[in-house]
């Protein structure tokens, strides 16, 4: 898929959780043979409209391709929801798969293990059916949070599209905007194409402004249906027990673009 887009933010979390486990599909990894030069290790992540990490993934299969030889090694989440392999130095591919959940797949290059230490990378599959945006227009928030028990609340940000329907290699506009009562630090969004974990997207480095808005253009050359989510920061992000993101008080915003 051919995209006029700007580059990538990918945000990585961890968090204790249940456990999603399958009572089929428990195959023996099966690792690369030669020297261990590099790798990658982390956890498989259960993903929802309600949840962006609410359950960690057992007996999930994740596969890298190395994108110069075609080569492909294979490896399994175990028990408690966590991979690791040892591969050769290089670019990679990843798809990562599960009965009950949505194929993850990333761009070529997404993966570059490019020293001889291992490199963290936690894996997000949707689960089947929930990757779009629900009729509430937010993503994954607290629903415990009230501004009322912060003196610096969450920032706050909207996303809108030109149009929600648009046909392959026409143009959509993607509009987002933040606000805090401190100031902005990042404002971003980010595309999810068909459920998968090929996300691309675009930032504001707003330098505490306390209102930031942008437009990119985004052209798409396969259709499918796509969900696109926008997130805010404060300066004052992180801080621990505290909602400094607006993922981490109401949610992202979020909306759904349909490519015929």
């Amino acid at each position: 898929m051919k995209r006029i887009i700007i580059p990538t933010l990918l945000i990585l979390v961890i968090s204790s959780c249940e456990l999603i486990s399958p009572s089929e599909n428990n195959t023996t990894p099966q690792h690369y043979n030669g020297q261990y030069e590099s790798g990658f290790d982390g956890y498989l992540y259960s993903m929802s409209q309600e949840n962006r990490h609410d359950a960690k993934i057992a007996e999930a299969q994740i596969v890298f391709t190395k994108q110069d030889t075609d080569s492909s090694f294979l490896t399994h989440s175990d028990s408690l929801g966590m991979y690791n392999i040892s591969l050769p130095l290089g670019v990679y591919h990843v798809e990562a798969s599960h009965p009950t959940h949505e194929t993850f797949n990333t761009c070529d290059g997404f993966y570059y293990a490019q020293t001889e230490e291992s490199n963290r990378a936690d894996i997000y599959l949707w689960q089947k059916g929930e990757c779009s945006c629900p009729e509430s227009g937010l993503l994954h928030g607290n629903k415990n949070y009230n501004p009322n028990d912060f003196s610096d609340r969450a920032p706050d940000v909207q996303l809108s599209l030109s149009q929600p329907n648009v046909g392959v290699g026409d143009t959509v506009q993607i509009t987002i905007s933040g606000s805090d009562d401190t100031g902005l630090v990042h404002v971003f969004w980010k595309l999810i194409g068909t459920c998968n974990s090929n996300i691309e997207g675009g930032t504001i480095f707003c330098q505490g402004d306390t209102v930031a808005e942008q437009t990119w253009n985004l052209v798409l050359y396969e259709p499918g249906n796509f969900l696109i989510t926008a997130n805010a920061r404060d300066i004052a992000f992180p801080v621990s027990m505290e909602a400094h993101e607006a993922s981490s008080a109401f949610g992202k915003a979020c909306v759904n673009l349909i490519v015929e």
